[in-house]
């Protein structure tokens, strides 16, 4: 008789091993997707903040002349690692009238340049974009 509980309690810290093993498991598995989210949060973060940076910089050029798509470059590896961005210069005419930021209204013969930033980066679904948009009037 004294040999049952015994087994019993064999069988008891057995079940708990296996339960706390599922547990553990688990428990790192969730902690391992969260850390990866957090540097893709911080991937997201440098392209927002690149995209930004990268548009002010094309925004105060005086002469902006060349229309259509630029080449695709790389970022700074040691800032933005696995980075790219591109941008495009459109002319935008919206039926002869546009909005002129001098006179603060909708003027004749105002014209526009669309200045867009494409900044690619990676994720745990692939690479995505993010795009950011200002309009300048044309000097």
């Amino acid at each position: 008789m004294k040999n049952q509980p015994r087994a019993y309690v064999l069988m008891e810290a057995m079940i708990s091993g296996a339960l706390l093993a599922i547990v553990l498991a688990t428990t790192f598995n969730v902690i391992a997707q969260a850390r990866q989210e957090v540097v893709y949060a911080q991937r997201k973060a440098a392209a927002v903040s690149l995209a930004r940076q990268r548009l002010d910089e094309i925004g105060t050029v005086a002469d902006l002349t060349t229309v259509g798509n630029q080449a695709t470059v790389a970022a700074d590896p040691a800032n933005f690692p696995g980075i790219t961005w591109d941008w495009t210069l459109q002319d935008m005419a919206f039926g002869g009238t546009n909005y002129s930021a001098k006179s603060g209204g909708f003027v004749a013969g105002t014209q526009l340049w669309q200045i867009t930033v494409n900044v690619h980066y990676p994720t745990s679904h692939g690479i995505e974009t993010f795009t950011q948009k200002i309009l300048r009037e044309r000097s």
